[in-house]
């Protein structure tokens, strides 16, 4: 999609150009694991006119990334964030009931770059582009669908030393994501937001 090449470029660009700039230091690997709560906001609409549903609740969130830092500001790389929905609510035509039985497990991978937010701030901005597979088990009727979808997804970040190469920190994340295939008619329309706070932990 358009926009999103966009939002890669803006962020990539200024940040490269000034890792071109600075020293010649080696590139460093970065592991980065973070683990936290996450809100889940998925709406679906049919498209013929009749009203659709949404579908909210809390989950846990797992993310892990790989990625090499080129400079002291600008690090890219790939991830990996994985949202288990238990029990989620869904509302349909002003009704509301939890959904006991299912599970919806939404994973969202790809590209990420990231760099120094604010130089007097301990704070990094960062964005990735990628997939994201959202797949419903339906304990109750055995069934599960999966729909593929391509998302967007700009975070914060804030680490402190601990010793060495070892730092702790917090993460900021909203994944904005809409589905373009799977379990879906070609008429309706689906996707989601997923906002999360973690606590990491990266050895840089």
């Amino acid at each position: 999609m358009p926009w999103l090449l966009i939002a890669l470029c803006a962020t990539t660009l200024p940040a490269a150009a000034r890792a071109g700039q600075g020293t010649e230091a080696e590139p460093r690997l970065l592991l980065r694991l973070g683990t936290g709560a996450a809100y889940v906001h998925e709406s679906w609409t049919p498209g013929d006119g009749n009203p659709g549903s949404i579908k909210t609740g809390w989950a846990p969130v797992l993310e892990i990334a790989l990625g090499r830092a080129f400079s002291a500001d600008l690090v890219a790389g790939g991830l990996l964030q994985v949202t288990p929905l238990f029990a989620p609510t869904e509302s349909f035509a002003g009704v509301s009931y939890h959904l006991t039985d299912q599970i919806d497990l939404i994973s969202l991978a790809g590209l990420f770059v990231e760099d120094a937010f604010l130089p007097r701030l301990p704070l990094r901005a960062g964005i990735s582009v990628g997939a994201v597979v959202s797949t419903l088990f339906d304990e109750a009727q055995q069934q599960r669908q999966t729909r593929v979808g391509v998302g967007l997804s700009p975070y914060l970040a804030w680490d402190r030393r601990l010793s060495g190469r070892w730092r702790a920190g917090l993460l900021a994340r909203t994944a904005i994501y809409r589905n373009v295939s799977g379990d879906l008619p070609s008429s309706a329309s689906a996707g989601g937001v997923v906002t999360s706070v973690l606590l990491t932990f990266a050895f840089r």
